[in-house]
């Protein structure tokens, strides 16, 4: 009796080590410009909304790129912290990194899910006329426990490239013109 007994406490303590806490199931993300949903860990038959994979994605030629983003987890506690990390990349090289806190946002039958719609321009203060990748990967934290969504390590990656820096318009220009010919005759005059 007593090895049935040892046995079994045995068995709980190992199946409880194995036991995880939290988990993070379906990741989205969120581009505020374009107003569209694009797949991360999520599946494509959510509500139609989200046919593309953010992985791979190229969105082009752009001035700004809002990136927000969206996951559920098993766990429901109220000290839960879900938030989504990002990197962006030129080639090899890290130019900048960043997160956003995802707030709860509902429960969906056992889960919960965590949105931030408004989201980070990930793109702000990029050279003009560059290629970059972003890179976003998602966790979710309670007390000691964390738990990842990074596509097996690998991130979701997306690329774009910064648009064109502006070119001053003729009335800019001619202010300017104005303004340097003001200095020039202040300095004759001064004279």
């Amino acid at each position: 009796m007593k090895k049935l007994v040892l046995f079994l406490v045995l068995a709980m303590v190992a199946g409880g080590a194995w036991a995880q806490l939290a988990w993070v199931g379906n990741s989205y993300l969120y581009n505020v410009e374009s107003d569209t949903w694009f797949r991360g860990s999520g599946s494509d038959t959510w509500g139609g909304v989200a046919e593309n994979a953010f992985d791979g994605w190229d969105f082009g030629i752009v001035a700004s790129l809002t990136l927000g983003g969206q996951i559920q987890t098993w766990d429901i506690g109220d000290d839960t912290v879900a938030t989504m990390f990002y990197e962006v990349f030129q080639g090899e090289t890290s130019v900048t990194t960043g997160d956003i806190v995802l707030p709860w946002n509902s429960n969906t039958e056992s889960n919960s899910k965590w949105e931030n719609m408004t989201g980070v321009d990930v793109a702000a203060g990029l050279t003009a006329e560059t290629e970059y990748d972003v890179a976003v990967w998602f966790n979710a934290s309670r007390g000691e426990v964390t738990v990842w969504d990074s596509n097996d390590n690998n991130n979701y990656v997306a690329s774009f490239e910064t648009e064109t820096a502006p070119i001053p318009e003729p009335a800019t220009m001619s202010l300017l013109g104005l303004g340097a010919l003001a200095m020039a005759l202040r300095r004759k005059l001064s004279k």
